[in-house]
Order: C-alpha cells, then sequence, then structure tokens
C-alpha cells in the first residue's frame, strides 16, 4: 500500500547532505493482557485474554518514498479463562507451524542480523509502498461462548458507553429568514468523510489459508474441526475512495471465499463425523507415501528405501489417526447432543466439568469414561424419583408439576445411559490419540494470574484528588510504595509522595498521612543498601533567650510572689545541716537553662529510614534533588 511521492517524501524531512533516513527496531516478545475487575464478587481481577507476539520486526527508510517493513514470526491469542470456566479451547488462535522459541545468546548480535531471521520464518509481514501483504496460514479455534462473554467485556470499553446521553435531544428551530439551513446529522457525517477520500496506488494481500474450528452450543451442539478455509488474493489498483467503501470491498472479498468453502465447512462437522479432516488426513497420508519414495528415487537406492519406509508409515499414521478422530469426534457430539436432551442442568454441568478433564492416556480415557458411564447409569436410575420430587418441591403439589418431573425422569432413563456410553467411546478415543501424540493441542504461553484487588496499588490520580489539593495544593512529582519499621518492629506498607515542597508519608493500610516533611528540612543520607531510602530531618533552628531577656518578660508583683512563695516552703526541704538557709535569706528567681550545647541556638536531628524497590530509589532521589534545587532557584527550573 503506498500513497503518491508528494505525501511520503514529507513524513520525515530530509536536510540537504542526506541521502536517507533509516529507523531499524527488533522486539524479542512483547504481550497484552485484557483484565476484567466486573465479577459479582468484586475481590478479584482475572485475566480474560492474552496476546502474545514474537519477534517483532520493524525496518522505515526515507529517501524518496517513506518505506515500512513489519513482520512478525509469531502470533498467540489465549483464552485464560479456560481454567475458570467450561470452554473448549485454551488457545484461540495461534499459527499452524509451530516455531520453537529460541532465546538470544547474547546482546551483541547486530539488529540487521535479527531483522533478516525474523523475516524468513515470518507469520505476519505487512510491506507499505513495497506493495505487499504477505500472511502464511493459522489455524482459530473459537467458542462461541467466551466470544459472547468477550464482547461483554469489550463494549464497556467502548467510548459511547462511558458518555451519559441526554434523554432527549434538544430540537434546534431556525428562522426561517435567518439563511440558516438544517442539515441531518448522517449527511454531516457523509460529507466530512468525502471531505478526507483515501488516495491508494496499490494494495495488495497475498492468499490466506485459515482452519477453523468452531464449538456453538445454543440450542443444539454444533462444532465444526479444522474446516480450511482458502481465500484469494486481494488487489486494488489506483484507489481513490473512502475508508467504508475499502472496507465493504474487503468483507464481500472475504464473504465470497467463505461461501465457496461452504463445503468443506459442512464435511468438518462433527456430528457428522467430521468427514472433510479424515479425507484430509488420507491425502496427507497418500502425499508422502508417493512424494518420499520419489525422493528417494532420485538421490539413490538406499534413499529410495528410505522413503518407502517413510512414506507407507506416514500413510498408515495418518489413515490410521483420521480414522479414530472421525469416530471421537462423532462420539463427543452424539454424548454432548444427549446430555442436552436430559434436560437437566446438574448433570450438563457435571458432564462439561469432566470434559475438561482431557485424558493423557488410552488407560486414563478409558478410567474417566467408565466413572462417567457408572454415573449416568445411577443418575437415569435416582432420576426417576428425584426429578417428580424436585418438581413438587418448587412448584408446588400439583398434577402439572408432577407430570413434568416424571417426564424429565424418564427421558433421562434413556438419554443419560446413551450419553455415558457415547464419552466412554470418546475419552477412550482422545487418550489414545493424545497419548500417541497424533492430537496435541496448544498450550497457553502463560497460565493466568489472580490479582486481588485489596492488594493493588493506590493509583496517582488518588492522591492528586484526595489528597494533594487538600493538604499542599503544589504539583505531585512521583509516588512510590514503600515499607518502613516501626518502633515495635514491625512492618508498616506506606506511600511516598514526593511534592516540589514536601515530602509526605501515607499509611496505606489505614489512608491516613504519617508525616509532612518541608524539604528544606530533609537531607538524604548516602547508603550501600540499594533498598533503603535515608533522610536526615533537621528542624529549623530556635533562637534560646538568655536569662535577662527572659526575666525582663516576668511582671514584677508576679515574681515577688514567687519569691515569698519559695522563702516560705524552703524550710520543708531536707537540706544539710551545714546549709543554713534564714527564713528572710535573699534568694534569687532565674529561668532553667538550657540543656543544649550552645547557649543560643538548639537543634535536634532525626534519621528517616524506609525501604523501596531498588528500580525506583535512584529515581527518586534524582527528583528530590531537583525539587530542592527547584525550591531554592537553583540552575534551571526543570520540574
Amino acid at each position: 500500500m503506498s500513497v503518491s511521492k508528494s505525501l511520503l517524501v514529507s513524513t520525515v524531512p530530509m536536510r540537504d547532505k542526506w541521502s536517507y533516513v533509516k529507523f531499524d527496531v527488533f522486539v524479542k516478545s512483547f504481550s497484552v493482557i485484557l483484565m476484567s475487575d466486573l465479577e459479582e464478587r468484586g475481590n478479584e481481577r482475572w485475566e480474560l485474554l492474552n496476546l502474545v507476539c514474537d519477534n517483532i520486526a520493524l525496518t522505515a527508510t526515507q529517501n524518496e518514498n517513506m518505506n515500512v517493513k513489519l513482520s512478525i514470526s509469531d502470533i498467540q491469542l489465549d483464552n485464560q479463562r479456560y481454567s475458570k470456566e467450561s470452554f473448549d479451547f485454551p488457545v484461540v488462535l495461534v499459527g499452524q507451524d509451530s516455531k520453537p522459541s529460541n532465546k538470544l545468546s547474547s546482546l551483541n548480535i547486530p539488529i540487521e542480523t535479527l531483522i533478516e531471521n525474523a523475516d524468513e520464518n515470518a507469520l505476519l509481514i505487512v510491506g507499505l509502498t513495497i506493495e505487499s501483504w504477505l500472511n502464511q496460514s493459522n489455524k482459530k479455534s473459537i467458542t462461541d461462548v467466551y466470544i459472547t462473554r468477550l464482547v461483554e467485556y469489550l463494549n464497556v470499553f467502548i467510548p459511547n458507553k462511558l458518555v451519559l446521553w441526554p434523554a432527549h435531544r434538544p430540537v434546534v428551530k431556525f428562522n426561517l429568514n435567518s439563511g440558516l439551513v438544517n442539515v441531518p446529522e448522517l449527511i454531516s457525517w457523509q460529507c466530512a468523510i468525502l471531505a478526507k477520500p483515501l488516495t491508494i496506488r496499490n494494495i495488495t494481500i497475498a492468499p490466506l489459508s485459515l482452519l477453523l474450528s468452531v464449538h456453538s452450543s445454543i440450542k443444539l451442539y454444533i462444532a465444526l474441526d479444522q474446516s480450511p478455509l482458502q481465500f484469494g488474493k486481494f488487489e486494488r489498483r489506483r484507489l481513490f475512495t473512502t475508508p467504508y467503501r475499502l472496507g465493504h470491498a474487503l468483507t464481500m472479498h472475504y464473504l465470497s471465499g467463505a461461501i465457496f468453502g461452504a463445503g468443506w465447512v459442512v464435511s468438518s462437522l462433527e456430528l457428522l463425523g467430521s468427514p472433510g479432516g479424515l479425507a484430509r488426513a488420507m491425502g496427507i497420508g497418500l502425499r508422502d507415501f508417493v512424494s518420499l519414495p520419489y525422493r528417494g528415487l532420485v538421490v539413490g537406492p538406499m534413499a529410495f528405501l528410505k522413503g518407502v519406509t517413510q512414506g507407507s508409515a506416514s500413510l498408515m499414521r495418518h489413515v490410521t489417526a483420521g480414522t479414530l478422530q472421525s469416530v471421537t469426534k462423532l462420539a463427543s457430539s452424539v454424548a454432548r447432543n444427549l446430555d442436552r436432551l436430559t434436560l437437566d442442568e446438574e448433570h450438563l454441568k457435571r458432564t462439561e466439568e469432566q470434559r475438561r478433564q482431557r485424558p493423557q492416556g488410552l488407560a486414563q480415557g478409558f478410567m474417566q469414561g467408565l466413572t462417567g458411564l457408572g454415573i449416568s447409569l445411577l443418575g437415569a436410575v435416582g432420576g426417576i424419583a428425584h426429578h417428580p420430587l424436585q418438581s413438587v418441591m418448587t412448584e408446588g403439589a400439583s398434577p402439572r408439576s408432577l407430570a413434568a418431573g416424571v417426564g424429565l425422569g424418564l427421558v433421562g432413563v434413556f438419554t443419560k445411559p446413551l450419553s455415558g456410553a457415547a464419552e466412554l467411546v470418546a475419552l477412550t478415543g482422545q487418550g489414545l490419540l493424545q497419548g500417541a501424540g497424533w492430537n496435541s493441542l496448544p498450550e497457553p504461553r502463560s497460565p493466568p494470574c489472580i490479582y486481588k484487588i485489596s492488594h493493588a496499588l493506590n493509583s496517582v490520580l488518588k492522591y492528586n484528588w484526595k489528597l494533594i489539593n487538600s493538604i499542599s495544593h503544589s504539583q505531585l512529582l512521583y509516588v512510590t510504595e514503600a515499607t518502613s519499621i516501626t518502633n515495635n518492629s514491625e512492618y508498616s506498607a506506606i506511600a511516598l509522595i514526593l511534592t516540589i515542597d514536601a515530602l509526605i508519608v501515607i499509611d496505606t493500610d489505614e489512608d491516613e498521612t504519617q508525616r509532612i516533611v518541608s524539604l528544606s528540612e530533609l537531607t538524604a543520607l548516602q547508603n550501600n543498601d540499594p533498598t533503603m531510602l535515608a533522610f536526615k530531618l533537621t528542624p529549623p533552628l530556635v533562637q534560646v533567650k538568655s536569662e535577662d531577656e527572659a526575666a525582663l518578660e516576668m511582671d514584677p508583683a508576679c515574681r515577688a510572689r514567687v519569691a515569698d512563695y519559695v522563702r516560705s516552703t524552703v524550710g520543708l526541704l531536707n537540706l544539710p545541716d551545714t546549709m543554713v538557709i534564714s527564713e528572710h535569706s535573699d534568694i534569687s528567681i532565674s529561668p532553667l537553662s538550657s540543656p543544649c550545647a550552645t547557649p543560643n541556638v538548639c537543634e535536634e536531628s532525626t534519621v528517616l529510614t524506609y525501604y523501596v524497590n531498588p528500580q525506583s530509589k535512584n529515581y527518586f532521589l534524582c527528583l528530590l534533588s531537583l525539587a530542592k534545587q527547584h525550591r531554592h532557584n537553583y540552575n534551571f527550573p526543570v520540574l
């Protein structure tokens, strides 16, 4: 996809001596996790999905045109709710060809080498102005329950859902003599789109191959197993259109491709035994049976014999695996539909929970299936009495409720044993396929994590709105979580809030302000512990008054009364015999002297110690130094 040269040259301004400008970016891997805190209990946050991309290479070159190339070697979309709810697929989107995860052995590898290696086995390549969009085949697995739940969560993030629109829009009335014309809103939007059309010289999307697996259980369980869909090449030249028309053309192109592949979709239904999957497996086996000996014949006799052996083994393996998969999927689909015909929610929930425990071998699958068959037989016998009693207790003693309960019990007598027998066949087949390595499902990249909302950190916005504006009215610079040790040698969780004027210490458990220290009284102390923040708190100097200044402040009459009181009560003291004080002795009263080292100045210092994340310690100290400089008007103001 490209645009005219006049538009592309202006993307990056070129200087006179520049021949070209090139940007190379390589990212080994990154993941995007969508989380939700909309659960009923409201005390946990669960992961919904996890999108992982590996070996992302981006190259942008500006000379006469801007050439941009993006390649991604692997993309995987994981269903993080698979372990909590009854979903069939742990992975929603993954490439068909599994690629081993290669770690970087050294950081000294040139970026050009990394980009070349990423382009060789890339799953997705997008080129701008190179006029190519290459995409290898991939595989999708979709469950309608998971998609429905995901759409509900995504609807929350739609911008118009976050705005409270008025119930009735005001009607604007124009005066006919004013010359103004009321233009409908739809026409205004269309005019705005037409005012900025798309000018595209060439857009090309290479042929696309998909293996689609869909499980739908609205009323009847219908499942597709790896239905192949082939989409042709999409190419348009010299386009002058709107985004809507281009999107409509893309939609019609891929919709027609899906319609043409409807035959493979019907043949991949599990309810029919997936004959399309069996035919595809047998075709792969026959291809190997013919091609491998032919390749060996070109090399030599020994290679020919080796090719015959490998081709025969591939044919037997694919025919056996295809037949087992066809029988297993037919039995599983019949069992699930029979479970829905029982109209017993408890039985349906119990069997779905059992299916989530996938067997890892033939013996384990047989034991699980046999256990499920026994539970189904007991449920069929017990349901004859259980369902009528439950209907009478729930809806009351009436002929209608009794007949409904008896009907459910009789239906379960036939459907539950049949469902258990079909599930026995399905689980045994799954165990055999899994043990032989013929039906390995893709695994999620990382297990889902549960985040306790009570353990979450307070947001900076909370401190800005509720604390800073009400206490200091200054700019907030940084917030970090820390730990302090109390006088009782107990650990206390706190938050250190640094502003331009002060350091605020917050108790995160009680949401209370412990201390507010001015930056002029705070000095950072150096230490070797990478997690410890130590500050010296020096209060402002206090001038102590001399004896003469203090004596002048006392009223003479009050001073005389104090002297008389001291003379009258001095006899009550147990003084030594050598020390004799007469009643009318002259005693001078003076204020106590200061215990400080200096006679005129009193100074006390306190050391504050906190423990923080090592990665945030240096940044916090740097901001503290800049804030103190800014407070004393040192250097240039940067905050």
